[in-house]
């Protein structure tokens, strides 16, 4: 059986023996004596590329919340609020303008490096808040998400630090549940829109002890959210209401939504990096009729790592990337 399997992988390996034959560029004839042979199942070699480090930092956090909803309730209510909030900065990418054929690949290819005039951010948040009105009669529970990816271009760098804008895209959902209401206990709060983000940074300590202080600001600028009308079931609405009524062109001057994720980190010898920070989250609604808003305020800790994507053989060798802010 044995002597079988060899014979089978010689019959295999036989026409990696084939041979090409590549004549260099000073020659146009097989007879030259600078040709090169190739074999034809030649295996490319690493693609030298660049890639950039990813500062993750996820926190928990505890705060309040203060919430009025007129779909379920004409009073104002105000508890607790817990959150997690996960946070991803990295530079942005260059090719070059130059391809590069190597032996054995079937297709060019451009070198990349970091761009250090842009950064890629993208924020996520995760919060639950218990609310009571003011006679402490009736609970609404509300649970929200959010997240947001932009891209920012560095304004400048210096001594007082450095400052990023750009846009993105972010969406929001929240829920939000009354013990008091019978036929309607519930209402949903969503939107999807076009973001301003603005990113400042700021280094400063010694090399035995650096501290970064970071803050993000986040305002939606245009989408579609969804809305109900005053008194509107259930049943009347996903029976009766077109479903293009159901959603409402948003503008800050009718859907006010922003948040505000600011902290500072400090190494933990060479173990770690601690992150202390505050999370501000702001929702103001004049949709159909009806008045609603919720403000969320939250101190966080958490940690910040830093991670190198996975790029099979493709390494940096040499180049050391470099953090992102």
């Amino acid at each position: 059986m044995s002597r079988l399997n060899t014979l089978l992988v010689l019959l295999i390996l036989a026409p990696v023996r084939l041979w090409a034959v590549e004549a260099s560029p000073s020659s146009d004839s097989l007879s030259s004596g600078t040709a090169r042979r190739i074999p034809l199942l030649t295996i490319a070699p690493p693609h030298e590329r660049y890639y950039n480090v990813t500062m993750r930092t996820r926190a928990l956090g505890i705060g309040g919340i203060l919430l009025g909803e007129e779909y379920l309730s004409p009073l104002n209510y105000g508890g607790t609020y817990l959150s997690f909030v996960s946070q991803s900065i990295h530079l942005g990418y260059k090719q070059s303008e130059e391809e590069i054929r190597t032996p054995g690949a079937f297709f060019p290819f451009r070198p990349r490096t970091a761009d250090h005039d842009w950064l890629h951010h993208s924020l996520f948040t995760l919060g639950y808040g218990n609310s009571t009105n003011p006679a402490g009669n009736a609970s609404i529970y509300s649970l929200d998400l959010s997240y947001s990816r932009s891209l920012l271009r560095r304004l400048g760098s210096g001594r007082v630090g450095s400052l990023a804008l750009g846009a993105g895209l972010g969406g929001y959902v929240s829920g939000l549940y009354s013990t008091r209401n019978g036929n309607n206990p519930g209402t949903i709060h969503a939107s999807l829109g076009l973001d301003l983000a603005l990113l400042y940074s700021y280094r400063f300590g010694s090399e035995h002890f650096p501290i970064l202080v970071k803050a993000f600001a986040g305002l939606q600028l245009a989408g579609v959210a969804f809305a109900q009308e005053f008194g509107e079931s259930y049943y009347e609405l996903y029976y009766y209401t077109k479903p293009k009524n159901r959603l409402t062109f948003v503008h800050p001057f009718n859907n006010l939504t922003g948040q505000l994720y600011a902290s500072i980190e400090l190494p933990l010898l060479d173990y770690g990096i601690l992150s202390l920070g505050y999370r501000l989250g702001a929702e103001n609604r004049h949709l159909k009729r009806l008045h609603s808003y919720q403000t969320t305020q939250s101190l966080l800790v958490g940690f910040t790592t830093t991670h190198l994507p996975l790029g099979g053989r493709r390494v940096t060798k040499a180049t050391h990337p470099s953090l992102p802010l």
